[in-house]
C-alpha cells in the first residue's frame, strides 16, 4: 500500500467510544483487515478505554447491526463487509509461509556490522499480507554507519531477490535519533504493530 495515498491527519482526542471503534476498524477497512477485539483495543484511535468498556460498546454496536463478528475468529467487521473475514483468514496462511523467510533474513541482516535491531512491518506483522505483499523490513543502525549499514543490507536483499524473496527495508534511522519524522496515523500504526526480530533489548 503507497503511504503517499493514506496519510490521515492525526485524529482529534475526544470522540465517543462508537466514534473511535468504528473510526478505527474503517482504517484497518482500507487493508481489507477486519480487527479482533484485541487488536481493536490495541490500535483503538482517538480515545482510551478498558477492555471491558470496548467489549461491551462492541456489543452495542453489534446488536445495533452498525459491526458485524464471526463468533469463531472474535474479527470483527463493518456491516456489508462480511468479505473481509475470509480475505483475512487467506492472508494469515499465507503469512504463516512467509515468516520463516522474515525470520531467516531478518536475523541474516541482524548480524551485518553496526546493525542493532531489525523489526518486520507492514502487512506481515499483522498477518495481512496480500499476493503481492513485500516483506517489510525497520532497520536501526549504530550512529554515524547508517549509509554503511543500508547497503550492507541491500546486499542481503539482492541476495533475497535472486530466490524471488522480496525483502522491502523501508525504514533506516540511527540508535542516537529513535524520532519518526512522519507524524501520522500510518507511521504511527506501522510503529505500533512492528515486531522486532532482532535487537529487541
Amino acid at each position: 500500500m503507497n503511504e503517499v495515498l493514506i496519510q490521515p491527519k492525526l485524529p482529534v482526542l475526544g470522540l465517543s467510544p462508537a466514534d473511535a471503534i468504528i473510526q478505527t476498524i474503517r482504517y484497518a477497512q482500507i487493508f481489507d483487515q477486519p480487527l479482533s477485539v484485541g487488536e481493536l483495543h490495541q490500535y483503538l484511535i482517538g480515545l482510551k478505554l478498558t477492555a471491558a468498556e470496548l467489549d461491551n460498546e462492541v456489543e452495542r454496536l453489534v446488536s445495533a447491526k452498525t459491526l458485524i463478528k464471526q463468533g469463531s475468529s472474535d474479527w470483527i467487521a463493518l456491516r456489508d463487509n462480511e468479505y473481509q473475514f475470509a480475505v483475512r483468514a487467506k492472508r494469515e496462511e499465507r503469512a504463516k509461509r512467509l515468516w520463516p523467510l522474515a525470520k531467516r533474513y531478518g536475523h541474516m541482516i541482524g548480524r551485518l556490522p553496526f546493525v542493532r535491531m531489525v523489526a518486520v512491518t507492514g502487512s506481515l506483522a499483522v498477518n495481512n499480507p496480500d499476493k503481492f505483499a513485500d516483506i517489510d523490513l525497520f532497520v536501526i543502525t549504530e550512529p554515524d554507519r547508517l549509509w554503511l549499514a543500508r547497503l550492507l543490507t541491500i546486499s542481503v536483499v539482492k541476495l533475497a531477490a535472486h530466490q524471488e524473496i522480496h525483502l522491502c527495508p523501508n525504514y533506516f534511522i540511527t540508535t542516537n535519533n529513535l524520532e519518526i519524522d512522519a507524524q501520522n496515523l500510518y507511521t504511527a500504526r506501522e510503529i505500533c504493530q512492528m515486531v522486532p526480530l532482532v535487537g529487541q533489548d
